[in-house]
Protein backbone atom coordinates (compact mmCIF):
# COMPACT_ATOMS: atom_id res chain seq x y z
CA UNK A 1 0.00 0.00 0.00
CA UNK A 2 2.72 2.72 -1.00
CA UNK A 3 1.84 6.21 -1.27
CA UNK A 4 -1.36 5.61 0.99
CA UNK A 5 -1.84 7.55 4.56
CA UNK A 6 -2.39 6.69 7.68
CA UNK A 7 -4.13 9.87 9.49
CA UNK A 8 -3.49 9.77 13.89
CA UNK A 9 -6.66 10.75 15.75
CA UNK A 10 -4.97 14.12 15.72
CA UNK A 11 -5.16 15.19 12.34
CA UNK A 12 -9.00 13.89 12.09
CA UNK A 13 -10.34 15.99 15.07
CA UNK A 14 -8.90 18.81 13.01
CA UNK A 15 -10.68 17.96 9.86
CA UNK A 16 -13.49 18.06 12.09
CA UNK A 17 -13.02 21.40 13.54
CA UNK A 18 -13.43 24.18 10.79
CA UNK A 19 -12.40 26.65 13.63
CA UNK A 20 -8.87 25.08 14.09
CA UNK A 21 -6.05 27.16 11.86
CA UNK A 22 -4.94 24.22 10.90
CA UNK A 23 -8.03 23.60 9.07
CA UNK A 24 -7.63 24.37 6.08
CA UNK A 25 -4.06 22.94 5.33
CA UNK A 26 -5.20 19.75 6.62
CA UNK A 27 -7.94 19.80 4.40
CA UNK A 28 -6.04 20.62 1.68
CA UNK A 29 -3.68 18.01 1.95
CA UNK A 30 -6.90 15.47 2.09
CA UNK A 31 -8.28 16.76 -1.40
CA UNK A 32 -4.82 15.84 -2.84
CA UNK A 33 -5.05 12.60 -1.27
CA UNK A 34 -7.84 11.95 -2.64
CA UNK A 35 -10.04 9.12 -0.28
CA UNK A 36 -8.71 6.42 -2.29
CA UNK A 37 -5.34 6.81 -0.77
CA UNK A 38 -6.37 7.73 3.05
CA UNK A 39 -6.95 5.17 5.39
CA UNK A 40 -7.91 5.22 9.49
CA UNK A 41 -6.12 2.98 12.01
CA UNK A 42 -8.79 1.58 14.24
CA UNK A 43 -6.96 2.48 17.40
CA UNK A 44 -7.83 6.25 16.31
CA UNK A 45 -11.08 6.26 15.58
CA UNK A 46 -11.64 3.89 18.77
CA UNK A 47 -10.00 6.98 20.90
CA UNK A 48 -12.10 9.04 19.16
CA UNK A 49 -15.41 7.01 19.79
CA UNK A 50 -14.36 6.73 22.87
CA UNK A 51 -13.72 10.49 23.44
CA UNK A 52 -17.40 10.89 22.15
CA UNK A 53 -18.83 7.88 24.07
CA UNK A 54 -17.49 10.20 27.77
CA UNK A 55 -19.77 12.41 26.64
CA UNK A 56 -22.62 10.78 26.09
CA UNK A 57 -22.49 9.03 29.80
CA UNK A 58 -21.75 12.17 31.41
CA UNK A 59 -25.11 13.27 30.85
CA UNK A 60 -24.94 16.66 30.18
CA UNK A 61 -26.55 18.84 27.57
CA UNK A 62 -24.11 19.36 24.19
CA UNK A 63 -23.65 22.55 23.04
CA UNK A 64 -24.99 23.25 19.35
CA UNK A 65 -20.72 23.23 18.30
CA UNK A 66 -20.49 19.62 19.64
CA UNK A 67 -22.94 18.36 18.33
CA UNK A 68 -21.82 19.68 15.18
CA UNK A 69 -18.48 18.33 15.62
CA UNK A 70 -19.77 14.68 16.52
CA UNK A 71 -21.55 14.69 12.83
CA UNK A 72 -18.65 16.25 11.08
CA UNK A 73 -16.69 13.05 12.75
CA UNK A 74 -19.21 10.64 11.83
CA UNK A 75 -19.38 12.09 8.01
CA UNK A 76 -15.40 11.84 8.44
CA UNK A 77 -15.89 8.36 9.28
CA UNK A 78 -18.05 7.26 6.71
CA UNK A 79 -16.09 9.33 3.81
CA UNK A 80 -13.09 7.10 4.81
CA UNK A 81 -14.15 3.83 5.62
CA UNK A 82 -10.80 2.41 5.26
CA UNK A 83 -9.60 1.12 8.77
CA UNK A 84 -6.71 -0.03 9.25
CA UNK A 85 -5.96 -2.20 12.61
CA UNK A 86 -3.25 -3.52 14.71
CA UNK A 87 -2.91 -7.24 13.44
CA UNK A 88 -0.15 -10.11 12.82
CA UNK A 89 1.79 -7.54 10.22
CA UNK A 90 2.37 -4.59 13.40
CA UNK A 91 4.23 -7.27 15.17
CA UNK A 92 7.21 -7.61 14.61
CA UNK A 93 7.80 -3.52 13.97
CA UNK A 94 5.77 -3.17 17.55
CA UNK A 95 8.15 -5.78 19.38
CA UNK A 96 11.04 -3.97 17.83
CA UNK A 97 10.27 -0.32 18.42
CA UNK A 98 8.71 -1.42 22.26
CA UNK A 99 11.72 -3.44 23.41
CA UNK A 100 13.97 -0.51 22.03
CA UNK A 101 12.00 1.91 23.99
CA UNK A 102 12.37 -0.10 26.88
CA UNK A 103 16.41 -0.78 26.78
CA UNK A 104 16.99 3.23 26.09
CA UNK A 105 14.40 4.37 28.46
CA UNK A 106 13.62 2.02 31.27
CA UNK A 107 14.53 1.06 34.77
CA UNK A 108 16.21 -2.40 34.91
CA UNK A 109 15.33 -4.06 38.72
CA UNK A 110 17.61 -7.64 37.96
CA UNK A 111 15.85 -9.56 35.44
CA UNK A 112 13.08 -7.37 34.69
CA UNK A 113 11.83 -3.67 34.16
CA UNK A 114 10.24 -1.70 36.68
CA UNK A 115 7.70 0.36 34.34
CA UNK A 116 5.45 -2.07 32.80
CA UNK A 117 3.67 0.44 30.64
CA UNK A 118 5.23 3.06 28.00
CA UNK A 119 3.61 6.09 29.90
CA UNK A 120 5.12 4.93 32.67
CA UNK A 121 8.48 5.20 31.58
CA UNK A 122 10.60 8.42 33.24
CA UNK A 123 13.46 10.48 32.76
CA UNK A 124 16.07 8.77 34.50
CA UNK A 125 17.45 12.44 36.01
CA UNK A 126 14.66 14.35 36.68
CA UNK A 127 11.83 11.34 37.08
CA UNK A 128 9.32 13.56 34.79
CA UNK A 129 6.90 11.09 32.89
CA UNK A 130 8.44 10.96 28.78
CA UNK A 131 5.04 11.07 27.72
CA UNK A 132 4.90 8.03 25.56
CA UNK A 133 1.43 6.80 24.50
CA UNK A 134 0.88 2.91 24.14
CA UNK A 135 -2.21 4.05 21.84
CA UNK A 136 0.68 6.31 19.63
CA UNK A 137 2.62 3.29 19.45
CA UNK A 138 0.41 0.65 18.56
CA UNK A 139 -0.50 3.55 15.65
CA UNK A 140 2.93 3.97 14.50
CA UNK A 141 3.64 0.12 14.00
CA UNK A 142 0.25 -0.02 12.34
CA UNK A 143 1.93 2.60 9.47
CA UNK A 144 5.61 0.88 9.72
CA UNK A 145 3.89 -2.25 8.95
CA UNK A 146 2.19 -1.63 5.63
CA UNK A 147 4.36 0.97 4.86
CA UNK A 148 1.99 3.73 4.71
CA UNK A 149 2.57 7.36 5.38
CA UNK A 150 2.06 8.16 9.04
CA UNK A 151 0.22 11.72 8.99
CA UNK A 152 0.36 13.29 12.38
CA UNK A 153 -0.19 17.00 14.25
CA UNK A 154 1.54 15.16 17.56
CA UNK A 155 5.02 16.57 17.61
CA UNK A 156 5.10 15.88 21.90
CA UNK A 157 8.32 14.68 23.15
CA UNK A 158 6.76 11.70 23.26
CA UNK A 159 5.94 11.00 19.69
CA UNK A 160 9.16 12.30 18.97
CA UNK A 161 10.91 9.42 21.20
CA UNK A 162 8.73 7.04 19.42
CA UNK A 163 9.89 8.34 15.92
CA UNK A 164 13.38 8.52 16.82
CA UNK A 165 13.64 5.05 17.79
CA UNK A 166 12.10 4.15 15.05
CA UNK A 167 14.83 5.95 13.06
CA UNK A 168 17.35 4.28 14.63
CA UNK A 169 16.29 1.21 14.37
CA UNK A 170 15.99 1.82 10.80
CA UNK A 171 19.60 2.75 10.45
CA UNK A 172 20.59 -0.26 12.62
CA UNK A 173 19.38 -2.04 9.43
CA UNK A 174 16.28 -3.55 11.80
CA UNK A 175 12.80 -4.21 9.04
CA UNK A 176 11.20 -0.93 10.19
CA UNK A 177 11.27 2.33 7.71
CA UNK A 178 8.45 5.06 8.76
CA UNK A 179 7.98 8.30 6.72
CA UNK A 180 6.12 11.39 8.91
CA UNK A 181 4.20 14.29 7.76
CA UNK A 182 2.70 17.05 9.17
CA UNK A 183 -0.33 18.79 7.19
CA UNK A 184 -0.56 21.68 9.22
CA UNK A 185 2.02 23.25 7.21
Amino acid sequence: MADTYLLDNNVISVAARPGDGRHPRVIEHLRAAAEDYVVLPAMAVAEIEDGLARVDASGNPLPATAIAERERLRQFFNDYPVRIGFDEHAIEPYSLVRSRLWIDLATKNGRRWVEKLPEELCDRITGQTLGIDERDLIIVCTAIAYNLIFVTLDFNPGMQRIVSTVLTLQSEGKPVALTVENWST
